[in-house]
């Protein structure tokens, strides 16, 4: 029967374990000083060695020359948990096996000492689903555990386990297996199995891995199949519904020039082709990612041509943009999980992406000083050529000086929304007076107001800076009461609109 690369290279002991030196030398070191613990909590992503692990260190406690860091794989005991046969290494689905009977079953089991080995080792695995009566039926055992009963719990998400629980296990962070490690592995495979495949290939499953080596080998075993002679990057293009990597380069060639034609062009064949709407946007996140490691000399693992080619890229954008673009496709991305339709939505978000354009201060200074505070309303045809900071617009609009800083002020409103609703209410009444190098002057109506934002100054300012790209402190100023159309942002945007007037006003 044909094993599984995954299965057929799994580590037999500590030392095999590929990227938790930190965690095999703990539990190596343990042992050796008898320092053996009643329950043990393994967390971390998937794919990177914790349930292997917790095998590994089941046959260390039951091998016949143990317990012992270096298990012989060669007594029945140790045979017996390799091969998931022995009555005293008892692995459960926490997932299926969450319920409190299930539980109850295992504490009446855990009375009875080991049929034959020296310890009775529980494997729990993704242990944060069970419900929370099961971990109270569970929680007395692992206060008053009988001496011969070892727990080990292994799940990838830790932070949902009752703190009474995490208080009475030793807890080890496996960790994501880095890029040389998962590349290293694979060529170790692919020389003992004389696959024939290009090292682009290679590097590609070990990227597209992130971290989780058992999904390496999955792949590898599934273009094994897939090509009966030599594996190219192309093939593993196919097989995975990957885009290739120059097409990200083209996204962000037409996202730089606004060409947005172009760019929805190729959006839209690359999803015909049959790759999703979140490969393309976690794709062209880590495009983005390599071109800013790149250009600040981070070492990576690049070919000469592939480093060129990044650096190129980073002379179409400054850093601070590609950082703006990065966060706001993280922000897309994180809501396209909840959208209907992904594809539409990421259409919407590359088009907004195509009129992102930014202004710099000096410009917006420029124009300010060049034209009188009271004669903004009267002159739209000043800045009528400037570039606007928004992002949610897809056709660019005449502004004013004035306006130009109200649109700032008001984005600094909706990035703090996401953080305080109250507080960014209270921004949204402010009305910015003036603008320089070094400050904005805002007008607040009343010092209840001003003094509310003043104790968030620090975080406005922050917001500022990355939405201005300068350094700029906050002045505040004691204003008039406002008209109801400047108190509401909202209101304001729908006013204008609709070339619409405010003709009364509720009590």
């Amino acid at each position: 029967m044909y094993t599984v690369f995954a299965r057929k290279y799994r580590p037999r002991n500590f030392d095999e374990v590929i990227g938790q030196k930190h965690c095999t030398t703990t539990l190596k070191n343990a042992i050796s000083q008898g320092r053996i613990a009643h329950a043990y909590l393994f967390a971390g992503p998937r794919g990177v060695g914790k349930t292997t692990t917790a095998r590994i260190l089941a046959k260390a406690l039951n091998c016949d020359n143990g317990p012992t860091p270096t298990p012989c794989n060669e007594c029945v005991h140790c045979k017996e948990i390799t091969q998931g046969s022995s009555v005293d290494v008892i692995e459960i689905d926490g997932a299926s096996n969450r319920g409190i009977d299930e539980i109850r079953n295992l504490r009446e089991n855990a009375r009875y000492v080991p049929s034959s080995s020296r310890y009775k080792v529980y494997i729990i695995d993704e242990v944060h689903m069970l419900t929370d009566p099961a971990f109270n039926a569970l929680l007395k055992i692992l206060e008053e555990p009988p001496s011969h009963i070892i727990f080990i719990f292994a799940t990838t998400q830790p932070q949902k386990l009752p703190q009474t629980i995490l208080s009475r296990c030793q807890r080890f962070n496996f960790r994501r297996i880095g890029f040389e490690d998962t590349l290293s592995m694979l060529k170790v495979i692919i020389e003992k199995e004389k696959i024939k495949i290009e090292e682009n290939a290679i590097k590609l499953i070990a990227r597209k891995a992130d971290g989780a080596l058992r999904d390496a080998e999955g792949m590898l075993d599934q273009l094994v199949a897939y090509s009966d002679s030599l594996i190219r990057e192309e093939d593993i293009r196919n097989v995975l519904g990957l885009p290739s990597e120059d097409v990200f380069f083209n996204i962000q060639s037409y996202i730089a020039k606004g060409n947005t034609k172009e760019l929805l062009s190729l959006i839209q064949q690359m999803i015909e082709s049959g790759i999703s709407a979140e490969e393309i946007l976690t794709g062209f996140l880590e495009h983005l990612r390599l071109v800013l490691l790149v250009n600040t000399n981070v070492n990576i693992s690049l070919l000469p041509e592939e480093r060129k080619k990044y650096i190129t890229a980073d002379s179409q954008q400054s850093p601070n943009v590609i950082l703006r673009i990065m966060r706001f496709l993280l922000e897309t991305r994180r809501e396209m999980r909840y959208s209907e339709n992904p594809d539409i939505y990421l259409l919407e978000t590359m088009t907004r992406l195509s009129a992102f354009k930014t202004v710099p201060i000096e410009k917006i200074i420029e124009s300010l000083e060049a034209t009188p505070y009271g004669a903004a309303e009267e002159s739209p045809a000043v800045s009528e050529a400037k570039e606007s900071y928004r992002t949610d617009e897809i056709t660019a609009y005449g502004t004013t000086p004035k306006t130009k800083m109200q649109e700032i002020w008001e984005q600094v409103a909706g990035t703090m929304e996401k953080e305080s609703k109250t507080i960014a209410s209270i921004i949204a009444l402010g009305n910015p007076v003036e603008l320089d190098k070094n400050r904005i002057v805002v007008e607040f109506p009343n010092d209840f107001h001003r003094d509310a934002i003043k104790e968030k100054k620090k975080l406005v300012e922050k917001h500022l800076s990355e939405i201005t790209g300068k350094d700029l402190k906050i002045v505040f100023k004691k204003g008039k009461a406002k008209d109801i159309e400047k108190e509401s942002a909202i209101l304001k945007k729908t006013l204008r609109f609709f070339s619409a007037e405010v003709v009364s006003r509720g009590g």
